[in-house]
């Protein structure tokens, strides 16, 4: 059966090396002694190996895992306690999935003699849910700084066609990582690679699996003339030698996008003796068609079936409501999108698809982003405005790829509508956002439109620039300290933190984070805008700030960039592994105007200074003058560019050395 090999991202290598003795319990006293990893001496703990294995036969998935790990550090005691994904499903169809086999042991040395702690049964592990996901727990005895860990399970689901992914590079180095995995030939998967590295082992045999048994063939009516039809399958191998560890750098959308690891999503399966086919992966034309069969079938969603009148007539009885005397368009979509937002709380998950009554969502006034966003696109709809679902992924679930035409890829959905002459993408779960930004977690690439009649890929990342502006007007006072106005004006995901700190956390706090590490009196407080979404967010201040000069005989030493200052440059490596990901347009300004004190001159001014990324991809602008007996100190630095790859990484890094430098400079006064 055909499979289809993607590979992604794969510039760099990992060399060969010898597959270390896996064999539980089998641990060396060079493991026991070690205290660096002789490749890494900064890790706090390294996996030794970490192997895994998989196989599907077509009616149940199995997995297994044997790990060990050295403990460096104290940061590495937290890989004694272990989370396994295990995607129970037995809720809603009973006891599909088995945890078995687990072994967990620690060992430490004791006056030069191996001494093993395991795991007892009482408290072997427990079952939980993170972050609406059933996971296995289980904490290792007696582990400390010296220790080595070492556990093995396995996970078995029935009726459930999972093929796990796994990863091959971790927070942690790992001195060999490997993945098998068996797949009966009646199963079709894609297979996708992530990642900067490149498997040392690379194997793809034909040969022959477990198969089905009799119980399980009757499970799906296969004659038992069929069931040697299960067995044969093909057998993947791969690994990887001496895994560096994964370095976190700035400015990156997630982890999942560039950690290396092979995933597979299923395709079909196709079961002998006359069982139909069934199709899992197609196309994206049949992605789109069984979506919309989904979100529409119901009648109160769907505007051209109202059989359900009790349903229909609640949804378009509001949209009515909202809309009634509106004309323009726009102000249509403005309303209805400030009316769910002002009625429906998001409850902090996600989802593609709104499964309970809208009545009932709007009595409890919270759901998941399936609810909220679908209850817009609902609205939308009845009040005779243009509106779709866009699936989308987010940063943290990692990019969508258009070559797997799966909806398991997509996490969440948002809507799309007509607004101020283009196509806008909506998302009302965000309470401190205006009506043109969605939530960052969603600024992922790509969403997927599925339109009445086709499909189409919409861009994520057509954010309108954020701002933040800062403005001073002081003067010194005779003991040296700065008096004057203090004005902030903020746009979009500026605006939208300060509104949050602001209602969750109380003006105090905020003022407290605004003027962090200064010595400030505040007189007056003026903060304008605050509800009000998508004007922009004002604050004035009557302030003191002391301690911000120094004065040495005749002469006032100041920092003239007083807020907005980058204090250092988050690219401090000399190479870029992963592109860089500002995640939305940005600009940021501060400009002071101070009085000249009286009998005091300019003795050094710091120089205007201009820097141009290439292709206007941003801008830093520093100007100084004096004029009137004043001296203004403007600074501006504009990103109008999100995504910078690793060949701009040079000269990204060198604007940031530019703009740092300036805003290191000091402005000398001097006495006449």
């Amino acid at each position: 059966m055909k499979r289809l090999l993607v590979l992604m991202l794969l510039p760099l290598a990992v060399f060969a090396q010898k597959r270390p003795p896996i064999k539980f319990g089998n641990v060396s006293m060079e493991e026991m002694n070690m205290t660096v990893y002789e490749k890494d001496s900064s890790a706090i703990a390294v996996k030794l190996f970490d192997i895994g294995e998989s196989s599907v036969n077509g009616i149940k998935s199995t997995y297994k895992r044997h790990t060990r790990i050295k403990i460096l550090k104290e940061e590495g005691l937290q890989y004694g306690s272990v989370v396994v994904p295990f995607f129970s499903l037995s809720s809603f169809f009973g006891d599909v999935g088995t945890f078995t086999g687990l072994k967990a042991v620690t060992y430490n040395l004791d006056n030069g003699r191996m001494v093993e702690s395991k795991l007892e049964s009482q408290g072997k592990f427990k079952e939980e849910f993170v972050d609406g996901i059933r996971v296995i727990r289980f904490a290792l005895p007696q582990v400390k700084v010296g220790s080595v860990i070492e556990y093995q399970y396995e996970v078995q689901m029935k009726m459930f066609f999972e093929l796990r992914s796994w990863d091959f590079q971790d927070l942690i180095p790992c001195r060999w990582s490997e993945y098998q995995v068996h797949i009966s030939n009646v199963c079709d998967y894609r297979i996708v690679f992530r990642g900067y590295l490149v498997p040392s082992v690379n194997e793809k045999k034909d040969g022959f699996c477990e198969g089905l048994n009799s119980a399980e063939a009757r499970t799906l009516n296969i004659n038992p003339d069929h069931l040697d039809d299960f067995k044969p399958c093909v057998n993947y191998r791969w690994a990887m030698a001496d895994v560096p560890a994964f370095k976190e750098e700035p400015f990156i959308s997630s982890r999942k996008n560039y950690i290396s690891s092979v995933s597979f999503d299923l395709a079909s399966i196709d079961y002998p003796g006359g069982v139909p086919r069934i199709v899992y992966m197609s196309s994206w034309g049949d992605v789109r068609e069984k979506y919309l069969d989904e979100i529409f079938k119901a009648d109160w969603h769907n505007l051209d079936v109202k059989t359900n009148t009790r349903r229909t007539e609640f949804l378009e009885k509001k949209a009515q409501e909202v809309v009634a005397g509106l004309s323009h368009p726009d102000e249509k979509v403005k309303a209805i999108y400030h009316y769910v937002k002002e009625n429906l709380e998001w409850a902090g998950y996600y989802s593609t698809y709104l499964a309970r009554d809208p009545k009932k969502v709007w009595e409890e006034k919270k759901g998941s982003s399936g609810d909220v966003n679908l209850l817009l696109l609902s609205m939308l709809r009845y009040a005779g405005l243009p509106a779709d679902p866009v699936l989308i992924s987010t940063r943290s679930n990692g990019f969508v790829r258009e070559m797997v035409p799966v909806r398991s890829q997509f996490n969440n959905v948002v809507v799309i509508s007509d607004y101020k002459g283009k196509k806008k993408i909506l998302d009302a779960t965000d309470r401190y956002l205006p009506i043109e930004y969605i939530p960052l977690a969603c600024l992922n690439g790509i969403g997927f439109q599925p339109t009445d009649k086709a499909f189409q890929w919409v861009n994520l990342l057509d954010a309108p620039k954020s701002r933040k502006s800062v403005t001073m007007d002081v003067y010194f006072s005779d003991d040296n300290t700065l008096k004057g106005t203090f004005t902030s004006s903020s746009t979009g995901y500026y605006a939208r933190d300060v509104r949050e700190a602001v209602r969750k956390s109380g003006m105090v706090k905020h003022l407290d984070n605004v003027f962090k590490g200064k010595t400030v009196t505040i007189a007056d407080t003026v903060m304008e805008n605050l509800d009000k979404l998508d004007d922009p967010l004002k604050e004035t201040y009557k302030l003191e700030l002391a301690d911000i000069a120094q004065s040495g005989g005749d002469v006032i030493y100041l920092d003239p960039i007083l807020f907005t200052r980058r204090e250092s440059n988050p690219f401090v490596q000399l190479q870029r592994t992963y592109p860089v990901d500002f995640s939305y347009p940005q600009e940021i300004a501060f400009m002071m105007k101070l009085k000249l004190p009286e009998n005091y001159t300019v003795d050094e001014l710091p120089a205007p200074k201009v820097s141009m990324l290439p292709e206007n991809a941003g801008r830093f602008v520093y100007s100084s003058s004096v004029a009137d007996g004043a001296v203004t100190i403007m600074s501006q630095f504009v990103i109008n560019k999100v995504l910078f790859s690793q060949d701009e990484y040079d000269a990204l890094r060198e604007f940031y050395n530019i703009m740092l430098a300036k805003h290191n400079e000091q402005l000398v006064l001097k006495r006449k």
